[in-house]
């Protein structure tokens, strides 16, 4: 069974191939721009979802694919990578069978030479230990010397 954030996820990042999600049989069709802000899936992203949530995903699919939001939260479903192209697919857990992912219908995909999609990525408890490391006084059984020069590192072999 596909989890709500896993879902989520595998439309991130299909929004951000260019691809549409198909709300209701009449409704809208939505892309959201941008899908990441940050660290964090961006407003428009959280708003596409709530309109999806809203009908519950009945009748709500990615373009290129013909199972909806609804049967993709259901315990039928599951999200896995691609084969081709790494990017998440939804295939059945009832009866696996051969389907094309929706990289297919996309020309330019996969493109080594572009960054692929991605999910948001928080750096900040990285950043915070790296600048707490650096801002010590003591690195690592080194000194440092703030001296008129610059920094300098002086190694202290004991």
């Amino acid at each position: 069974m596909a989890s709500s954030q896993e879902v989520q996820n595998y439309l991130a990042y299909w929004f951000q191939l260019g691809k549409s999600v198909h709300i209701g049989n009449s409704g809208p069709t939505q892309r959201p721009v941008p899908v990441l802000e940050g660290h964090q899936l961006s407003r428009a992203f959280q708003d596409c979802w709530q309109a999806i949530m809203a009908v519950g995903g009945r009748d709500c699919y990615l373009d290129g694919t013909d199972e909806t939001i609804e049967q993709l939260l259901s315990s039928q479903w599951e999200i896995t990578d691609c084969a081709r192209c790494s990017i998440p697919v939804a295939i059945s857990a009832v009866m696996p069978v051969a389907q094309l992912c929706p990289c297919g219908d996309i020309d330019h995909w996969p493109n080594d030479e572009l960054p692929p999609p991605h999910l948001p990525i928080n750096d900040k408890p990285h950043l915070t230990r790296l600048k707490s490391r650096l801002s010590g006084p003591a690195l690592n059984g080194r000194q440092v010397d703030h001296g008129n020069h610059g920094t300098t590192v002086n190694n202290q072999l004991e």
